[in-house]
């Protein structure tokens, strides 16, 4: 038996659904149920699909989900099983393409769907088929598997009180053979019972009630019906199978009785009803027949005995594969290790992500095809509008910025290229303004054809780039919009490019940018995204194929980056050569990097760490934080320590200060980087305490310092950064700050790193109290200041709130949580007080998932800038502009007043900025931002018209000195109307 002579368990993922009618009624069920009552000491058993035990719902990349699974539990071995489900997509059309473990697959009703099993029969190692004669039609690796009997079909030992019956259901148009002979039965047979939707238990016990049962194929199969009946020890009378093996299962006469016409079988139930010792003879042979070859339980055993034999085939390989990982090298030559996500590896040099398995060119020349990637796939899959809506909506968004981008570089030009060009949009609008000759290349013929007749485009080339023939020579610019990601062979792309961009030419592409997500970012897609680059190394593999990329700029989405270049020999400045700057660093061992500011101040300040790591390679990065921000650091993947202390503790506590003091000098940093721009004199004690050889901070204003000792301070460090021009925003000192270190940056943009266990726990949070993520509001009145608390928030939000349907997580600290309580009663609106009980990480992740972001909490705003989820903040005029989440997500609420840049000393009786702006301007700026997205972050400002100033209060007066103008759109709200917007460039 396999579990005795079996040395390890192995880890089977059971892939099926159940039926949404008929629930757990279905082969697979049973099949799960009978490994785990009798190879639990052998098999551990997994069950995955829709409604399923991990319930996976189908979709095109219904198998890439299910690789996920295989991958985080360590599954030797799947075996899909043909179930019951209403989806024949789901069945027939889903293959395991990408899955690297043995897989295994049983063909049951290959007497209806034999060609769509052939077809996914292809895509397994092994294949079971419950019909003998399907066999020849499956492919070598195929085996006989009869369907069995589950271990509900038992003898109940009842009183046989029902002469001869039918248990099944029957439906027109499918049974009509079957349907003939009962009513042929119930006419002609007196007693005759017919019992449907009977199953399992109730099901055996009726069996076991009968003395003969009718079994009526449905085209010439064994079904399950046969097998049922025998084990629960009924005497069977079925139809004549041919050439399917039933003689070599059964002995007719002997284990069962086989009929041919409706005559034939009503002479048989007769002489059988009226020869007892016969009839129970036959079913006795028969049962002991199946109890002993043909349970679940039998069958098994040969079924794990051949997996096994399949598992140790890939254990053996796996390990070769596993020896020679030190050979398996990244386009850089790189050697790959273990990533974040299962299905990808990562190269230790250079950290571009690989998908562990790629599909080949024909296998990518499938997926993108125009109903299969661009209908199926991205409608379905990734809720996009179809690809003949967004011919539409792509000039209203995407396709007006990446223009503006090229037209920086390369205005009109006379040869323009486009790689991945879909519905064709982009060349379009380029060459209405001015490109002359422009050429597109998509993969797929079909939706070539649709982007020539959509837009009377002349030149769109079908194939995969480079293998095509292009119909000029060369071209002034060459524009891919999320298409070098797909790629199969990058350096032969990237190469392809160099050779066909003109010497004066420029590149503009947007492709993902991995900045330390962990293995829920929404860009590890591995049936598409083939490779996944950092800014790093993208200039390097540019690099590499003879271009240079001359700037890097944040993309339209978050988790995007523009790489715009030339080739090599134009470029002034060798941008190239960045990426050997770390050398520089090597005798850099110990870095400690200070941070003892807020939260959201940290959450910005994050996007320096991937830089100062690729900067510092060898450094070991120390983080001294207050203790409330720890949370945020312990996820991160640049940090390799932290050191946190109670701010307060360590004002007032002289012998704590100096207990905090000897940590960081423990620390002994070959550099200390204090890169706050508001510095306060402990924070300089600590930094200028630390010791490190090198001290580095920013001269910085004197909000939280007197001049005179910033100044005496500053004498303190060995270099002092200076930051020119004004007005900037945080963002931009961290470039700044950069820069003073030799790190040419890209524009930054606020970074959270969570954990799976916090990606689990927001899950979890939303089921638990039943929240829909599409109508679920993050709700965070309040900040650090407690003059920051709108008063107003019922009556801006009830009535939207109710009209939406929409639901409401409140946040904030746990001194916070009655606060919240209060205003949760209030709006009136379900909502979940969630203030005090979840960490930095969990916060993120849980509003990853909701539908908008809504609160004065700036912090709180740079995290759903940082995960990418629509916010309205309330923002004052203490420092306006400076805390500025500048991401297209962000909507601004204001009152502009001519107080602003009070640096919070507010010289009036109540912040009028605060407590003043009308309900009707927070209203709007929600509703807006529900409506629609923006290609710039929106600044909503009561308007002139709207404040009235009594005496001895501000007067109206806009804001643009505090920000820059060309970044932003400012939307005007009078009365709860957008009374016009306006731009600046």
């Amino acid at each position: 038996m396999f579990n005795k002579v079996d040395t390890y368990k192995i880890r089977l993922l059971l892939v099926y659904s159940l039926h949404p009618a008929f629930g757990k009624v279905t082969l697979p069920e049973w099949i799960k149920e009978a490994l785990r009552y009798h190879y639990n000491d052998s098999v551990e058993v997994f069950a995955c699909g829709p409604d399923n035990e991990i319930n996976i719902q189908d979709s095109p990349v219904f198998y890439d989900e299910v690789n996920n699974i295989v991958q985080q539990f360590g599954i030797d071995v799947v075996w899909d099983i043909e179930g019951g489900a209403t989806s024949l997509d789901f069945m027939f059309k889903r293959f395991p393409k990408n899955i690297s473990v043995p897989k295994v697959y049983w063909a049951i009703d290959t007497h209806q769907y034999l060609e769509a099993q052939v077809e996914k029969s292809k895509y397994f190692d092994l294949v079971f088929s419950a019909q003998k004669n399907a066999l020849p039609y499956l492919g070598p690796n195929t085996r006989w598997l009869p369907a069995g009997a589950s271990i509900h079909e038992v003898d109940c030992q009842l009183d046989r009180s029902i002469d001869v019956g039918f248990v099944g259901n029957i439906f027109d148009g499918l049974h009509k053979r079957r349907k003939n002979v009962v009513e042929r039965l119930i006419k002609d047979v007196p007693g005759f019972k017919h019992y449907s939707s009977v199953f399992l238990d109730d099901k055996a016990r009726l069996t076991s009630s009968m003395k003969i049962m009718v079994n009526v194929s449905l085209n010439n199969d064994i079904n399950f019906r046969v097998f049922e009946t025998l084990a629960c020890g009924a005497m069977l009378i079925t139809d004549k199978v041919f050439n399917n093996g039933m003689e070599e299962l059964f002995e007719d006469g002997k284990h069962l009785v086989t009929f041919e016409t409706e005559d034939e079988l009503i002479e048989k139930i007769n002489y059988y009803i009226s020869h007892d010792e016969e009839r129970e003879r036959i079913a006795k042979s028969g049962q002991r027949h199946v109890l002993k070859y043909y349970t679940h339980k039998e069958l098994l055993n040969h079924v794990l005995e051949a997996m096994k034999g399949l598992v140790e085939e890939h254990r053996m390989i796996n390990s070769e594969s596993q020896s020679s990982l030190s050979t398996f090298v990244c386009w850089c030559e790189g050697s790959l290790g273990d990533s974040v996500h299962p299905l990808y590896v990562k190269c230790q040099k250079c950290g571009t992500h690989i998908v562990r398995n790629k599909l080949s060119s024909e296998q990518l020349k499938e997926f993108y095809t125009l109903n299969g990637y661009w209908h199926e796939y991205q409608e379905k899959v990734d809720n996009y509008p179809s690809i003949e809506q967004r011919s539409y909506d792509d000039f209203g968004n995407r396709i007006p910025v990446w223009h503006e981008i090229l037209c920086r570089y390369k205005p009109e030009p006379e040869y323009l290229l486009e790689i991945g060009c879909a519905h064709g949009g982009f060349l379009h609008y380029a060459q209405e303004r001015g490109a002359k000759n422009v050429v597109g290349v998509e993969v797929d013929e079909a939706t070539c054809g649709f982007a020539r007749k959509r837009f009377n485009l002349g030149h769109v080339v079908s194939g995969l780039f480079p293998d095509i023939s292009l119909p000029y020579e060369k071209y002034d610019a060459i524009t891919g919009f999320d298409v070098i990601e797909h790629f199969a062979d990058p350096i032969k792309g990237i190469t392809a490019v160099s050779e066909i961009l003109k010497d004066d030419g420029v590149f503009v592409f947007q492709t993902p940018c991995y900045r330390g997500e962990s293995e829920t970012w929404n860009q590890f897609k591995p049936i598409e995204h083939l490779y996944l680059y950092n800014e790093v190394s993208v200039k390097e593999l540019f690099c590499s194929c003879g271009l240079e990329i001359i700037e890097i700029l944040p993309g339209y989405f978050n988790d995007d980056m523009f790489v715009i270049g030339r080739k090599k020999s134009l470029v002034r400045n060798n941008v190239c050569a960045q990426s050997n700057l770390a050398l520089e660093n090597t005798q850099v061992n110990s870095l400690l990097f200070i941070r003892t500011d807020a939260i959201g101040d940290n959450v910005l300040a994050s996007a320096m760490l991937p830089h100062v790591r690729v900067h510092y390679p060898y450094a070991k990065i120390i983080i001294f934080c207050q203790d409330r921000v720890v949370d945020l650091y312990e996820a991160c993947p640049y940090v390799d320590g932290i050191i946190s202390y109670n701010w307060r503790k360590a004002f007032h506590e002289e012998p704590y200060r100096q207990e905090i003091l000897d940590k960081v000098q423990a620390v002994n940093a070959d550099i200390t980087l204090n890169s706050v721009f508001s510095r306060d004199a402990l924070t300089d004690y600590f930094a200028i305490g630390s010791f490190a050889p090198e001290r580095i901070a920013l001269h910085g204003d004197e909000s939280n310092i007197r001049e005179g000792l910033r100044d005496e301070n500053n004498s303190a460090y060995t270099r002092i950064i200076d930051i020119e021009g004004s007005p900037k925003s945080e963002m931009e000192r961290h470039r700044d700050f950069l820069r003073g270190l030799g790190i040419d940056a890209p524009p930054l943009q606020p970074l959270v790193w969570t954990t799976d266990e916090d990606e689990r726990f927001a899950e979890e949070f939303f089921l638990r109290h039943s929240l829909d993520p599409q109508k679920t509001v993050a709700f965070y009145p309040s900040g650090q200041w407690e003059g920051k608390f709108y008063n107003q928030y019922p009556e801006a939000l009830t009535d939207l709130f109710r009209e939406k349907g929409l639901s409401v997580i409140m946040f904030g600290g746990g001194k916070e949580r009655d606060l919240n309580d209060r205003l949760l009663d209030e709006l009136g609106v379900p909502g979940v007080n969630a203030a005090g009980e979840t960490t930095i990480r969990q916060t993120a992740a849980i509003i990853r998932r909701c539908r908008i972001g809504v609160g004065a909490d700036t912090g709180t705003a740079h995290i759903a800038c940082a995960v990418g989820t629509p916010h309205v903040v309330l923002l004052w005029g203490g420092h306006f502009g400076r805390f500025f989440p500048y991401s297209p997500l962000t909507s601004v609420v204001c009152l502009p007043l001519e107080c602003y840049g009070c640096n919070w000393l507010c010289p009036y009786t109540r912040p009028h900025c605060v407590k003043d702006i009308h309900p009707s301007v927070v209203e709007t700026a929600i509703r807006e931002t529900l409506a629609a997205g923006s290609e710039l972050p929106r600044i909503f400002a009561q308007d002139y018209d709207s404040w009235r100033p009594g005496p001895g209060e501000p007067g109206w007066d806009l804001f643009t000195r505090f920000i820059d103008r060309r970044a932003v759109a400012i939307v005007p709200v009078s009365g709860g109307q957008v009374s016009r917007t306006v731009t600046f460039s």
